[in-house]
């Protein structure tokens, strides 16, 4: 499967919209969603748990409080009652001197309705909830949509990675937490290591990247095993910059449409110059 579809210049990074266009509209919501396919997102990253009745819901953690009016755990509540919470109750732009999107009837999605409303558009979904019920429901919502050609799934669990393979041999994998702690620590030490789910990129908190030789490092031994360095989470731009040009593939940002800009007109530059 192509990382992106959407990426009209070759030699581009990758833009991957973190929670959609997350900076701009409420995480997870269909909103976010559509800022980030407008603004040419190549992928967007949502994140899914279970509901108390067996329903996939696009939230990030495991209770509602953070970016809903609800409380407690998803685990706890029914997808009718996650359905009635304010999504947008919490959102601010402004360090909460304002709460543009409260009150404006925005809902949690299931992960159905947002596969749905964007068609074409390609997801990487990650398994918040550790266990196999929401791996095997959220695989079949995937299927049911005709999706699995454009979805890459991503789990901090080796266990569920090796779940997801056995079931759906097809689907894409990201690398496990556990993969990308040792693909670190063998760099450090000089030595190459293989993720166990090869998807052709790897995923890495950029704060790992301290030094321009951690960056290089990094990405020597990725190609090794013919994998790209994707970043997560770069906001700041003229970080952006700095690591595409240190030939970082991939970014995984809150505003899409400003790392999409940027990066268009820095390659564009790039292929113009020779």
């Amino acid at each position: 499967m192509p990382v992106s579809s959407r990426n009209q210049l070759s030699n581009r990074p990758v833009i991957i919209a973190h929670r959609g266009a997350s900076g701009l509209y409420p995480e997870n919501t269909l909103l976010a969603l559509q800022t980030a396919h407008k603004d040419g997102a190549d992928l967007i990253e949502i994140d899914v748990r279970l509901t108390r009745d067996g329903h996939v819901v696009l939230l990030h953690d495991a209770t509602l409080e953070r970016t809903t009016n609800g409380a407690g755990k998803v685990s706890w509540s029914t997808l009718a009652e996650v359905k009635k919470l304010d999504a947008g109750m919490r959102f601010t732009r402004d360090n909460g001197r304002s709460y543009p999107f409260a009150r404006k009837g925005i809902q949690v999605p299931l992960l159905a309705e947002a596969l749905a409303f964007l068609p074409d558009s390609m997801f990487q979904v990650e398994f918040k909830d550790n266990n196999f019920a929401l791996a095997a429901k959220a695989l079949d919502v995937i299927k049911t949509h005709g999706a699995l050609h454009r979805t890459q799934v991503a789990t901090a669990s080796s266990r569920i990675g090796r779940f997801v393979r056995a079931i759906e041999p097809e689907v894409v994998i990201a690398h496990t937490a556990v993969d990308t702690l040792k693909f670190v620590l063998f760099a450090g030490l000089g030595l190459a290591y293989s993720p166990c789910f090869h998807a052709g990129f790897i995923d890495l908190p950029v704060w790992l990247f301290c030094t321009s030789a951690m960056v290089s490092r990094a990405i020597r031994f990725a190609a090794i095993h013919s994998l790209r360095i994707r970043a997560y989470t770069v906001n700041d731009l003229d970080r952006i910059k700095q690591l595409a040009n240190m030939g970082v593939e991939g970014f995984f940002t809150d505003y899409p449409g400003q790392a999409r800009q940027l990066l268009d007109t820095l390659f564009q530059d790039r292929a113009q110059t020779g």
